[in-house]
């Protein structure tokens, strides 16, 4: 008579019926021969309804109401055999906080770089007290972080992250001594997601943690097998400049009104459509001049909104947004005299996963140039006279962090004549050039230039003006940049 927490798998191709709701199998076997011994097997699979949890007795037994009868003799009842059926134990991401509630199974992305943390519950399930040993198997793309209650990591290969060798999976074992009967208790897990796990990298495209090389073994037991954890690990999303450099990190120098151009890459990397949302806070000194794909600005921050965007086939470019900005005269006196773009501050969420944060590019600011008599400022001013002087401030800065040769030039209109320069410069040519030959880190001036207007400049020819342009400014073996 089976117990009413499992189910028949197999007994030999007899029949069955029911007793008090409880299945029964019955063995008839014919003409057996005087003292000759025989066994008959069953089959029997666990049911859910058998665990506590589920108002069960938590355990299984077998053999009440059981019996053998030879012959016409009286039945022989049969000796009872139980097994505990305890809650399985469970393994659970519980960070990135970003999930609410991580749980198991394929949860949310991560990026290259993410710590994940596991916890991994067990209970000694025995009458008395017994040894617990919990084995977890690492993804060959994670490597090892910490893990509680003294886990220990043993294996692994090496792998070359950013010129550190780390080692990337391996093998972590935790062995409970003598664990009080019915005791409960978790040990937590915390990895690192690796760059080989980027299909890019050829890798998966993911992490798994989990699964049949995972186990929870109380005393001599059979050992339970944990569940899996699985996250995607998409290629992150990037932002650079395009105009007037290219790339991301640190550029080149810009200055004040300056145009500056990015491009936002992203894709939706599930296998099913998705909302996306990209989120860029603009650096406080400078200002939206357009973003395309209906990007709107609100308080100095940049959103764009698509919903239900295809997945994005494996083989297919990057999906991008672009947004202009321009440098306003703050950013001279700001921190670092430099404009930031990205950051902990611009991020691209696909769906309902994390935000991924995008990478930072930076422009340092450099002075410009303007006449500052006899009028001041720089572009069409006023008028001159033949004869009159006219006075060029021309500003630099090193905006490397390490002391640096500086030079200035600045070609003169074919109708001026050379006055004077402050610092002394050098006259050649109808060129004038400063050489700096050591300026400090973050350290910033200007030099002056004196011209006087000569009769040229009243004709035709010239345009009856006088033009100053062509400066440059070379900040150690940079490439000059145009005042």
């Amino acid at each position: 008579v089976l117990d009413v927490h499992v189910e028949l798998v197999d007994a030999g191709g007899v029949t069955e019926g029911e007793n008090d709701g409880r299945t029964t199998v019955t063995w008839t076997l014919e003409g057996v021969q005087p003292n000759v011994p025989g066994k008959v097997t069953l089959k029997v699979k666990v049911l859910k309804s058998a665990l506590k949890s589920e108002n069960g007795p938590g355990m299984v037994s077998n053999g009440e109401g059981s019996t053998i009868k030879v012959g016409g003799e009286n039945a022989f009842e049969l000796n009872t055999v139980e097994n505990p059926v305890p809650e399985p134990p469970e393994k659970k991401e519980t960070a990135p906080a970003e999930y609410a509630d991580p749980g198991k199974g394929v949860l949310g992305a991560v990026q290259v770089g993410d710590e994940i943390t596991y916890t991994i519950t067990y209970r000694n399930y025995k009458k008395e007290a017994a040894d617990i040993t919990i084995v977890d198997t690492l993804d060959n793309h994670v490597s090892f972080v910490s893990a509680s209650n003294g886990g220990k990591r043993t294996g692994g290969t090496p792998e070359t992250v950013d010129g550190v060798t780390v080692t990337a999976g391996g093998v972590v074992n935790w062995k409970l001594f003598k664990v009080a009967a019915e005791k409960e208790g978790t040990v937590t897990l915390t990895v690192k997601v690796l760059p080989s796990a980027l299909k890019s990298k050829e890798g998966p495209g993911k992490v798994v943690n989990g699964g049949e090389s995972a186990t929870v073994k109380v005393g001599d037991d059979h050992a339970y097998t944990l569940d899996v954890v699985e996250n995607p690990v998409p290629e992150s999303p990037k932002k650079e400049e395009t105009d007037p450099f290219e790339g991301t990190g640190v550029l080149g120098p810009v200055k004040v009104g300056d145009k500056i151009t990015y491009k936002i890459s992203y894709r939706n990397y599930q296998d099913k459509n998705a909302d996306i949302t990209i989120v860029d806070t603009l650096d406080a000194n400078v200002k939206l001049v357009e973003a395309s794909d209906g990007g709107t600005v609100k308080d100095g921050v940049v959103t764009w909104k698509f919903t239900d965007v295809a997945p994005t086939p494996e083989d297919a470019a990057d999906l991008f947004v672009t947004l202009t900005v321009q440098v306003l005269e703050g950013a001279l006196t700001s921190e670092g005299k430099k404009v930031v773009n990205g950051g902990d501050n611009a991020t691209v969420k696909v769906g309902n996963n994390k935000k991924f944060t995008l990478n930072p590019v930076e422009n340092p600011l450099v002075p410009d140039k303007q006449e500052t008599d006899p009028f001041e400022g720089n572009g069409v001013l006023g008028p001159v006279k033949v004869g009159d002087e006219i006075t060029y401030t021309l500003g630099y800065r090193n905006y490397q962090a390490e002391d640096a040769k500086i030079v200035i030039t600045d070609t003169l209109d074919a109708n001026v004549e050379y006055v004077s320069s402050d610092p002394a410069g050098t006259h050649a040519d109808g060129k004038v050039t400063w050489t700096l030959p050591s300026v400090a880190a973050g350290e910033s001036g200007t030099v002056t230039l004196v011209v006087k207007v000569l009769e040229g400049a009243l004709t035709e020819a010239a345009g009856y003006k006088v033009v100053n342009k062509g400066a440059t400014v070379q900040v150690g073996n940079d490439d000059a940049y145009e005042l």
